[in-house]
């Protein structure tokens, strides 16, 4: 017969690398990539912020829909600030 070893051993081995494995993603799911958080500040600060302007002249479009799109606007705002204030982030 062939001994492959302890096997509580290796279970604790395999446990400990699985915990591991786990720690670090929970880690890495919290990273925020600092380029593409600038690249959406600035098209929020130029082209959504000439997007919103667009969206109140417009008289096609109904008090609802209006709003609707400055919710959108403002709630991706405040997503690139929390990310801004992530310490992962930078």
């Amino acid at each position: 017969m062939r001994d492959y070893g302890n096997s509580k051993t290796d279970t604790v081995i395999s446990i400990g690398i699985i915990i591991m494995i786990i720690v670090v993603a929970c880690m890495l799911s919290g990273c925020v990539n600092r380029g593409l958080v600038e690249s959406y500040d600035q098209y929020l600060n130029t082209a959504g912020t000439e997007y919103i302007e667009y969206v109140d002249k417009d008289n096609m479009l109904d008090a609802n829909s209006k709003l609707l799109r400055r919710i959108n606007h403002e709630q991706a705002s405040k997503t690139v600030q929390k990310f801004k204030q992530t310490r992962w982030s930078w």
